[in-house]
């Protein structure tokens, strides 16, 4: 049985870091009760997760080109 992607694994990395930015900016100018920041920070480490495991992703496969270019 196939597993659904949840909204988190289908997100790109532009996405991801837009938001994150978005976060970012809310958290900055808005005023808002803990609840509301508590949400958003837990967001923010879901979406940080992700852009981090894109980066590695796209980092271990330019190394692997790398390393093929070097072979040949």
């Amino acid at each position: 049985m196939e597993k659904k992607k949840s909204k988190s694994q289908e997100i790109s990395f532009a996405d991801a870091l837009a938001e994150l930015r978005e976060i970012a900016r809310t958290l900055d100018t808005e005023a808002m009760d803990l609840d509301r920041i508590e949400h958003l920070l837990n967001r923010a480490e879901e979406l940080s997760r992700i852009c981090k495991e894109s980066l590695r992703r796209v980092s271990d496969r330019l190394s692997d080109f790398q390393q093929t270019q070097f072979l040949e």
